[in-house]
């Protein structure tokens, strides 16, 4: 009899979380007027090394530059009875956008993903789905334009670092 494990290694703990989150688009070289604007989505979960985004991607040709970090994302996470948000800068690890998703490893300069059929690997296992906010400083979205974007980030304030690993400690004590 052949059984076999996996074991998924992370830098970080993780905890489930549905909290606010606003968020921006950033990149030198792109001139699109949807980089000025601000976003608001939702995180499914949070750790002291990134965060799970539930939010519009305003343009479905932005995902290769997303992976491949030349647009990155800057967060303001707020966290409940906090007074200032946590901010971050953030690139994107991989992308869900419903149609399958997209690893940054899967993408090359000269060619983009296929993206594979796949399950999202932060699903609860009871469908439940996040709750998500309107982006008043954006157009309208649907939700068809939402996407599940795993964020790691890239720059954090120690300070900002420490708030979240004291709101992960106080959600996983009892």
């Amino acid at each position: 009899m052949e059984i076999s494990f996996f074991c998924e290694s992370r830098d970080y703990l993780r905890v489930k979380a549905n909290v606010p989150v606003r968020f921006r688009f950033t990149g030198e070289h792109l001139e699109d007027a949807a980089l000025a604007l601000e976003y608001e989505g939702v995180s499914r979960d949070l750790s002291g090394g990134g965060l799970l985004l539930r939010g519009p991607v305003p343009d479905e040709s932005w995902i290769p530059d997303l992976l491949m970090e030349r647009i990155t994302i800057v967060v303001h996470v707020f966290l409940p009875d906090a007074h200032e948000p946590v901010r971050a800068r953030a690139r994107v690890a991989w992308i869900d956008t419903g149609k399958g998703a997209r690893k940054a490893s899967e993408t090359t300069p000269h060619e983009e993903a296929v993206p594979p059929q796949s399950v999202d690997e932060h699903d609860d296992g009871h469908g439940a789905k996040p709750t998500t906010y309107a982006a008043p400083s954006a157009s309208a979205e649907s939700e068809d334009s939402h996407a599940s974007l795993g964020l790691k980030f890239v720059q954090i304030a120690r300070e900002d670092q420490d708030r979240l690993f004291q709101y992960i400690l106080e959600d996983l004590l009892p």
